[in-house]
C-alpha cells in the first residue's frame, strides 16, 4: 500500500511511502555487530511495517545493521534492519531504519499501543 504524508523529519516536502507511519516515543535499545556488540540507547519516534525512525546519541553510517529491542508494554520486542538514512535534529541523530522485511499489522499495533495514553495521547518521554 502506497502512502501519501507531509515530511516532517527531513523536510517540508510529500514523500511517497510504501507503508503509513504511525507517531511513537518509546525506549529503544540497539546494538550493531560492527561496534562488537556496543549498546545504543535511544527513543523510536516513528514505525510502520517497512521500517521505523530512531533517535540514537551518535550517527551510525548508513547500511548499518542494527538489531533493536523496544520497551513494549507486552515485553521486549526485538526487530531487525538497515540503517538507511541519518540527519541531525535537535541535539539527537536520527536514524531511518528500513526492516529485512515488511512487518504484520499487528507489530505496528503493538508497538503503537505502547506509545498511546489510554486518553489517546501520545506518551512523551
Amino acid at each position: 500500500m502506497l502512502s501519501v504524508q507531509k515530511a516532517n523529519c527531513e523536510g517540508d516536502g510529500l514523500e511517497i511511502r510504501r507503508f503509513s507511519r504511525v507517531p511513537v516515543a518509546l525506549p529503544v535499545i540497539g546494538w550493531v555487530p560492527q561496534l562488537l556488540g556496543a549498546r545504543l540507547q535511544g527513543i523510536a519516534r516513528h514505525v510502520g511495517a517497512g521500517g521505523m525512525m530512531l533517535e540514537f546519541p551518535v550517527e551510525l553510517m548508513r547500511g548499518t545493521f542494527l538489531r533493536v529491542v523496544l520497551a513494549t508494554v507486552q515485553g521486549p520486542l526485538e526487530v531487525e534492519g538497515k540503517v538507511v538514512w541519518t540527519g541531525a535534529h535537535e541535539g539527537v541523530i536520527r536514524h531511518g531504519l528500513a526492516f529485512r522485511g515488511a512487518k504484520e499489522s499487528e507489530f505496528v499495533e503493538q508497538v503503537t499501543k505502547s506509545a498511546w495514553r489510554e486518553d489517546g495521547r501520545l506518551s512523551r518521554l
